[in-house]
C-alpha cells in the first residue's frame, strides 16, 4: 500500500488490511473516529501512523 489515505479507503470499503503479519489487522474505531493496528491475539492496539504504511497490505487480494 502506498499511503495512509489508500489504507483508510481500503478499511472503509471493508477490505482486510494488515500490518506486518496477518495477526495485526488495521481497523477503524467509530468511538474515537481513528484508525488502529490491532493485534488479533491479545487485542493490543496502537494508532495507525505514516510509519506503518510500508508494512501494510491487503490479505487475500492477489495482485492488489
Amino acid at each position: 500500500m502506498q499511503s495512509l489515505e489508500q489504507i483508510k479507503t481500503a478499511v472503509d470499503k471493508g477490505l482486510n488490511v494488515y500490518w506486518s503479519s496477518d495477526i495485526y489487522r488495521v481497523e477503524y474505531w467509530e468511538v474515537s473516529k481513528k484508525y488502529f493496528v490491532v493485534c488479533t491475539v491479545n487485542q493490543f492496539a496502537t494508532g495507525l501512523c505514516a510509519g506503518d504504511v510500508p508494512g501494510c497490505y491487503l490479505s487475500g487480494c492477489g495482485s492488489c
